[in-house]
């Protein structure tokens, strides 16, 4: 008996250490970074119409605004709405159960800092498939350091665009991107071996021609190809609003704070799909300062003439990546671009990093039990991102000089390019 006692004492006590380390590997709730810097965040939403040159049409967006504010109590803003937070569960096929409930750090309307009668502005797109606050974390980040983020929801694709009439308008599950989309993962060995191939290709390359050549490669993959139209709309969406804004004309945009927004201090990024635009909406509009983008190539098929490369760039990568049985080493994708540059430029590789890994869902733990993020310490990443892209425009908006100083440098490692 007593043997049979001391057996099911200490089965318990394995399964109990089995379970705390799936807990505290897989599930635990990762702390999200609160804004560090000198103010506080206000967030406010406002709708933004234009006639499109590529369709003829009137063309409606949301834009989410993070801000400074000297505001101590006011109505907190959830990180995700809910028709978003069930249309992310929908589409990453998750439990409903690990969406996002959770408050941000930003007070909704609220005044905005008078300290200073400018901010610089920074434009966001999101990544395919995905929400206009999936970075929330580094929209505060910036907003309590003295900038006006800006992010776009794009109807149609955005998976939810939300007006301030109320009214929504939901992902097109019909448009070619999103069919594509929903059958890449019965074709994700024959997806992940083609783009080895282009990432073996351009390693090879042979001057910057040649490279660009093979990025255009990545319009031979169906999911890839039905997004060129896709990044076009998005750099025109960036674009105009970057006009309206260098222009003088923010006011129109948003009386609580477009007087606020710098016409001379615009810079962009993106992640994914996202930043893609605003790397060649930078290199297409002289009124944008800058771009950075998170863990993407320049998969966007367009003339070298139609492009300033000699603009600055920042892009931030994971290290290799597995996808359907290839590995991709991502992190010589962007150096061409920046040695083609005279502009300073940087390029930042993530270790063991995965492609959510650089958003919101970071600070998910389940979502490394469900695959979606890598091995790195979720905390360290993002402490480190954000430390990173506010090093990045802190240097091209605020006329900053000094060198990247890492949080931990064994978290990434940061290439300089015409310092």
């Amino acid at each position: 008996m007593k043997i049979l006692l001391f057996t099911l004492v200490g089965l318990a006590s394995i399964l109990l250490v089995a379970a705390a380390y799936f807990y505290l590997a897989y599930l635990q709730p990762i702390k999200g970074m609160q804004p560090s810097g000198k103010y506080n965040v206000g967030v406010i939403s406002f709708d933004f119409k234009f006639e499109s040159d590529l369709t003829g049409a009137s063309r409606k967006l949301n834009i989410k605004a993070w801000y400074p504010t000297d505001a101590t109590q006011g109505q907190l803003d959830l990180q995700q709405t809910a028709k978003t937070a069930i249309a992310v569960t929908k589409i990453f096929n998750i439990p409903s159960f690990l969406a996002s409930k959770d408050l941000s750090a930003a007070y909704i309307d609220v005044a905005i800092a008078n300290a200073e009668s400018e901010f610089p502005v920074i434009i966001f797109n999101h990544g395919f498939a995905s929400f206009m606050t999936q970075n929330t974390v580094h929209m505060q980040e910036l907003a309590s350091h003295g900038y006006i983020v800006l992010s776009l929801a794009h109807p149609g694709i955005s998976l939810i665009t939300e007006y301030t009439d109320g009214s929504y308008v939901a992902y097109d599950e019909n448009h070619p991107a999103y069919i594509a989309y929903s059958g890449q993962s019965t074709d994700i060995e024959v997806i992940g071996g083609q783009i080895k191939t282009i990432l073996d290709h351009a390693k090879a390359a042979k001057g910057f021609d040649e490279y660009w050549q093979v990025m255009h490669e990545f319009s031979d993959i169906e999911i890839y190809a039905t997004l060129q139209d896709v990044i076009s709309q998005w750099i025109e969406d960036t674009n105009q609003l970057v006009n309206v804004i260098a222009n003088g004309e923010a006011a129109n945009l948003s009386e609580k704070i477009g007087s606020f927004m710098s016409p001379d201090k615009i810079a962009t990024f993106g992640h994914s799909l996202g930043g893609v635009s605003a790397t060649f909406a930078n290199m297409s509009n002289l009124n944008i300062k800058a771009s950075l983008s998170l863990d993407v190539p320049p998969l966007y098929v367009v003339s070298k003439s139609e492009l300033n490369f000699d603009k600055s760039t920042c892009h931030i990568m994971s290290d290799v990546i597995m996808m359907g049985g290839h590995k991709l080493d991502m992190r010589g994708t962007n150096r061409p671009l920046l040695q083609k540059s005279t502009a300073f430029g940087c390029n930042a590789i993530f270790k063991d990093a995965a492609h959510l890994s650089f958003t919101d869902m970071n600070y998910a733990g389940g979502m490394k039990f469900f695959g979606l993020l890598g091995k790195a310490d979720q905390q360290k990443l993002g402490a480190e991102l954000n430390h990173m892209i506010l090093w990045y425009f802190d240097r091209m908006l605020k006329n900053g000089t000094a060198d990247y100083m890492p949080l931990d440098p064994t978290t990434a490692e940061l290439e300089v390019f015409n310092p």
